[in-house]
């Protein structure tokens, strides 16, 4: 199947909106005690975006969930790894990613919209 030219301008916009908030984010919260937040990663948020795409299917969730992801594994402590807070981000990380592959699965075999 081909790509079309409007979802392909929606993923961009999408991923170029993930790349300005990752920016924003190190602007302005990088450093800064988030309390429980903490935990929650760049990349969680990709995966959240990535199943409301799967769901949804609007090409700006697949960007804004690429350029979270991307976003993530160019940090200081990419997924966590080497942080205080590694196993919890982890468990909320494989968590999610279960149900995207789930989602995935169920959308290829039942072919949702």
């Amino acid at each position: 199947m081909l790509i079309k030219v409007d979802e392909l301008l929606l993923y961009s916009i999408g991923f170029i909106t993930a790349i300005m908030m990752d920016t924003l984010w190190r602007i302005k919260l990088y450093g800064r005690d988030r309390g429980l937040l903490r935990i929650i990663e760049h990349y969680h948020w990709g995966l959240l975006f990535c199943i409301l795409y799967i769901t949804l299917n609007i090409p700006f969730m697949l960007g804004l969930s690429v350029g979270l992801i991307l976003a993530e594994s160019l940090q200081k402590h990419p997924f966590s790894y080497g942080s205080d807070h590694f196993g919890k981000s982890t468990i909320i990380g494989v968590v999610l990613l279960i149900v995207v592959c789930i989602l995935w699965v169920w959308n290829c075999y039942f072919n949702l919209p």
